[in-house]
């Protein structure tokens, strides 16, 4: 299988060092031989027709990539190479994994500082608007894409749709949550990247990554049948009685507002005092 995106500097994959589980199979360290730099390597774990969709979208998004400025606020795609029978997808590499890895290794047991949340949130922010002030439509916010370097500077990694056809894989759990498409508005997803900005920030908070797996179906039938507030069905009494955490709380209400025309934007939210405080 060829592409336009096909690599040819040689590649020193390391399958004994699995980061994390990809979304399409296992992700490995390996290392560019031409230049000595560390990558990372996604096993594509699919048939060949999968393949063939997976390796035209990096070919699309690497297209994007050379028109866009430096310093961009995603993952940075390098192409795809075949080797030893398998295709792996090439992206720069992220040292510090995903958030749903820094939650589950520990580091959100008992929940995020809100100094640390709130600079995580922060930098989602920016770059979720800065990409939209590029055009791109972004409603999808999920831990798994959302990664951290060595020094706690994040990125994001696409794409960026709540639509298993454009994805290719199934949707996360929060996704069912969103009132837009509780309530049929599905052509409305404007603003659903806030409310899912607010299950990130709900999970940092409580330390729990699968805050909403297991219950989606059932907050997706309270909003529909009770119109009970999404405050009130995502946020754990225990990030409610946080100390000092008016700010954050206040934050998380304006994510969680069932209204999309009443919801504020990502560029409305980017000036509020919980990511703007000095504790940040």
């Amino acid at each position: 299988m060829e592409s336009n995106t096909a690599s040819t500097f040689d590649l020193q994959i390391q399958e004994g060092q699995k980061l994390r589980d990809g979304r399409y199979g296992p992700v490995f360290l390996a290392l560019r031989l031409d230049t000595g730099v560390l990558i990372s390597a996604e096993r594509l774990d699919l048939d060949e027709f999968g393949e063939v969709a997976v390796l035209k979208s990096v070919a699309s998004q690497l297209q994007q990539q050379q028109q866009q400025q430096p310093e961009q606020p995603v993952v940075a795609y390098i192409g795809h190479k075949r080797s030893d029978g398998h295709s792996y997808l090439l992206t720069e590499h992220m040292p510090g994994g995903t958030l749903e890895d820094f939650l589950a290794q520990g580091a959100g047991k008992k929940g995020v500082e809100l100094s640390m949340a709130a600079s995580i949130l922060r930098q989602v922010v920016g770059a979720l608007e800065r990409l939209q002030r590029r055009g791109l439509a972004v409603a999808l916010v999920d831990p798994k894409r959302v990664l951290l370097d060595s020094q706690g500077k994040i990125k994001l990694d696409g794409p960026f749709f709540c639509d298993r056809a454009v994805t290719g894989e199934p949707l996360p759990p929060a996704c069912l949550t969103v009132p837009e498409l509780v309530f049929g508005q599905g052509a409305s997803m404007r603003k659903a990247d806030v409310w899912l900005l607010g299950v990130l920030a709900a999970q940092l908070l409580s330390g729990k990554q699968d805050a909403v797996s297991g219950r989606a179906a059932s907050i997706a039938a309270q909003l529909r049948q009770d119109q009970k507030s999404g405050f009130d069905l995502l946020v754990s009494d225990r990030v409610k009685s946080l100390p000092d955490s008016d700010l954050a709380l206040d934050f998380l209400r304006q994510c969680f507002t069932v209204n999309v025309d009443e919801r504020p934007s990502i560029s409305e939210l980017k000036g509020h005092p919980f990511l703007a405080s000095p504790a940040a």
